[in-house]
């Protein structure tokens, strides 16, 4: 996001990647990794060519993350960068795992928001977050919407389905219900 020229993305790299390297116990991750190439790419900036000396020593270890799709769209078809990586697949959590996590981050939500999270809202966030939110993972889309739900809550004292409802009416511009 700082660099705003293709010689300021390729200084800030190199910069990071010695860095990296001098300092000798990083591990460096890279979400959303695919888009970040496609960014780049378009200041004509050749990532994989700008950090192949680094990832072909032990200089530096790299975790580089991506959903499915771009993984298949951007990074699979590259050979140039497939050859750095392994590919290692991590399912999203189940209903169930995910509900327990959320009831947790609902606890802390609670706790700064003074408002108490309905069981209802928790499943709500989940289905709704599933359905209709594209970007991310499960359970940070169910966490941001129970987030976004509380932050505008007012001044209830109950989080309900209907509160996340109408967060996702709001971005979606879907009437639900």
């Amino acid at each position: 996001a700082y660099a705003k020229s293709k010689s300021i993305l390729e200084e800030v790299l190199i910069k990071i990647m010695n860095e990296a390297v001098s300092a000798g116990n990083i591990i460096f991750v890279i979400d959303n990794f695919a888009e970040f190439l496609e960014s780049a790419s378009a200041f004509s900036v050749d990532i994989p060519s700008l950090i192949e000396p680094y990832l072909g020593g032990a200089f530096v270890q790299v975790i580089a993350i991506s959903d499915q799709g771009s993984f298949h769209r951007v990074l699979e078809t590259n050979g140039k960068i497939m050859k750095f990586f392994q590919k290692v697949e991590v399912r999203e959590p189940s209903f169930e795992e995910t509900v327990l996590v959320l009831e947790n981050v609902a606890e802390l939500l609670e706790k700064r928001a003074g408002l108490v999270v309905t069981y209802q809202a928790i499943e709500a966030a989940y289905e709704l977050a599933d359905r209709f939110v594209a970007e991310g993972t499960m359970p940070e889309k169910a966490i941001d919407l129970l987030d976004r739900a509380m932050s505008s809550s007012g001044a209830q004292t109950f989080l309900a389905a209907e509160d996340i409802e109408k967060i996702v009416e709001e971005s979606t511009k879907i009437p639900l219900g």
